[in-house]
């Protein structure tokens, strides 16, 4: 007979394998209650993870420059957004689930092309 208890210290074990993966990953935490952050594994411990949580800050600027700038509230005032992150302790036992954030690959923008045939061409020395 299998207890729910059992279950429960695999998936804790689980997670701290998880997290120990994704140390220094930007990752989407699940709590028990449902609710999500996202935030950076910055230290795993044995019963609990320190993220890094984003905190978005808007700060606006009573300037009027319409060249400049593209964003504006309804007043024309220029908005600025920032993120800043702290550090949040949490419990392994409050998480049931940890994603990591697909961010599209990075590719150079110098696409290796063949060379002209001209280049071939065994040209005479002079």
């Amino acid at each position: 007979m299998k207890f729910e208890r059992d279950n429960y210290d695999s998936d804790v074990a689980t997670l701290y394998n998880k997290c120990k993966e994704f140390l220094y990953y930007h990752i989407i935490f699940i709590m028990k209650d449902e609710s999500t952050f996202d935030g950076i594994i910055r230290n795993v411990e044995a019963n609990r993870i320190i993220v890094l949580v984003g905190k978005d800050i808007v700060k606006t600027e009573y300037e009027n420059i319409p060249n400049k700038q593209r964003q504006y509230d309804e007043d024309n005032h220029r908005l600025q957004r920032y993120r800043c992150f702290e550090p949040k302790d949490v419990p392994l036992t409050d998480l049931t689930g940890l994603y990591l954030i697909p961010y599209p690959s990075i590719s150079s923008q110098y696409v290796y092309y063949p060379y002209h045939p001209a280049y071939h061409l065994d040209y005479p020395k002079h």
